[in-house]
């Protein structure tokens, strides 16, 4: 990683990139104290209109989960 770079910064990367790929409109969200409780902390879009999105529950650490909003 170089110098300077957060960690927190290369997964947000890595999460607009997949966007761009996949034409997919990427929402992060990070668990509230609350239970069942989430906040969206990041968006990532495409370079053009989509209706697909990916919800992805981040928790620390190196790994997202899928979160099937209700």
């Amino acid at each position: 990683m170089p110098h300077g770079v957060c960690s927190c910064c290369t997964r947000a990367r890595s999460a607009q990139v997949f966007a761009r790929l996949f034409g997919v409109a990427v929402h992060v969200y990070e668990p509230l104290a609350a239970a069942g409780s989430f906040q969206r902390i990041a968006s990532f879009q495409p370079p053009h209109e989509t209706e697909q999105q990916a919800h992805l529950l981040y928790r620390g650490g190196v790994h997202y989960d899928a979160l099937h909003p209700a």
